[in-house]
């Protein structure tokens, strides 16, 4: 997966929506876990592992939440926890966390 952008829901505070990044990503059916980096919204880089899972089902868009942990941010810990709903199909994943909207895309080797 490449992670390629964000957008804020906040614009006043100037964050940085570039997250160009690189990861991983293997999908069990419904489910899926995955682990890269991107640079975050603060301009740091940021390590990720998420487990994400994906029940509902519209055509090939597929509907459910991710969680896991990520470097990067202020929370107080090394690892902070994180968590998303995610929209994805073969080829695209959009997170949508209380702050942001952010957009990976995909591809298979």
């Amino acid at each position: 997966v490449a992670t390629l952008t964000s957008y804020h829901f906040d614009r006043t505070k100037g964050y940085n929506e570039r997250n160009f990044g690189l990861g991983l990503e293997r999908s069990f059916g419904d489910a899926s876990v995955s682990a890269g980096w991107w640079n975050n919204s603060r301009s740091k880089t940021t390590l990720y592992g998420l487990f994400g899972y994906t029940p509902w089902h519209l055509g090939p868009v597929k509907i459910g939440a991710a969680v896991g942990g990520v470097t990067g941010y202020n929370c107080g810990a090394k690892v902070c926890p994180a968590g998303a709903l995610l929209v994805q199909n073969d080829w695209v994943n959009v997170a949508v966390t209380p702050g942001a909207v952010a957009l990976q895309v995909k591809w298979r080797f």
